[in-house]
């Protein structure tokens, strides 16, 4: 019981501990584009949306699922929690339905070509890893050395 316990604090500190970075980078880049205070309450939507984004991640990284299992999740509480806690929140006149609509299928383009890139480098790292690691040389050094005598000795 103990080791769950340990793994449920482990979690929780993970995401927390990502979530503030994630929330701190936000409101620095916010405050930076916008050159001035940023109010208050849409900080407070956006540190749940960095808590849902550090949660997708540490699912990501660490859940025993499929990748499709972890593709799925990471995106429902990536695009789902952006949708339900900073594009909603935010107050703006005439924004109709089909305004949102559009909105969503913005970000979901957005989430797909991020997420594929990211899945197609990591995969190309991968690969790269397991090439090196199945290199096996076909000369030591000790060999090479004996080669080089050799041809210092018939010059």
């Amino acid at each position: 019981m103990s080791s769950k316990k340990h793994s449920a604090s482990t979690a929780l500190k993970s995401i927390l501990t990502g979530g503030a970075v994630i929330y701190t980078i936000f409101v620095l880049l916010l405050a930076f584009l916008q050159g001035e205070a940023v109010a208050s309450g849409s900080l407070r939507f956006l540190l749940l949306f960095s808590l849902a984004f550090s949660s997708a991640n540490y699912i990501q990284k660490n859940a025993k699922i499929s990748s499709f299992l972890k593709f799925l999740v990471h995106f429902v509480l990536t695009v789902g929690g952006l949708f339900l806690f900073v594009i909603l929140p935010t107050p703006s006149e005439g924004n109709s339905s089909s305004h949102y609509f559009v909105v969503l299928c913005f970000f979901t383009a957005l989430y797909l070509l991020v997420y594929g890139t990211a899945v197609f480098f990591r995969a190309r790292w991968k690969k790269e890893i397991r090439r090196e690691e199945s290199y096996t040389p076909q000369f030591s050094r000790k060999n090479d050395s004996v080669h080089t005598e050799k041809r210092e000795h018939h010059r």
